[in-house]
């Protein structure tokens, strides 16, 4: 089974995880991306719990859930996937012969912040 994802200029995340599900019943398959640029956002991700390690034990927000598959192939086709809020982009887990290619991966926001206080004042710090 192929699945061809076509460019969009919203949140594909509700594609994705659709075509993931479908990928799954089928027992395998291949995810195809027209090459752009694509961004997942928290809506529409598939929110199950996980334990990861490093990381807190609660519910995960994920864009590209492979759970309990086999014989998956994930190819950008030099796409870049851009994400966006508090998500997790790949969870693999109980997973074999899973292949991602083709793909560049960014955030939509810095997830550290870095700042150096030079003053502090009774109005605030600078």
């Amino acid at each position: 089974m192929i699945i061809n994802i076509s460019l969009t200029s919203g949140n594909a995340t509700p594609d994705v995880v659709r075509a993931l599900s479908e990928i799954k019943n089928a027992g395998g398959g291949e995810l195809h991306f027209q090459t752009g640029e694509y961004h997942f956002y928290k809506d529409g991700t598939k929110k199950s719990f996980f334990a990861v390690s490093n990381n807190s034990a609660n519910v995960k927000a994920m864009v590209f859930p492979i759970i309990d598959m086999e014989n998956v192939t994930i190819d950008g086709h030099g796409s870049v996937f851009v994400f966006h809020e508090v998500v997790f982009p790949f969870m693999v887990s109980h997973s074999r012969n899973v292949t991602l290619r083709n793909i560049t991966m960014d955030l939509g926001m810095s997830p550290l912040v870095n700042l150096k206080v030079r003053d502090i004042a009774e109005d605030g710090f600078y």
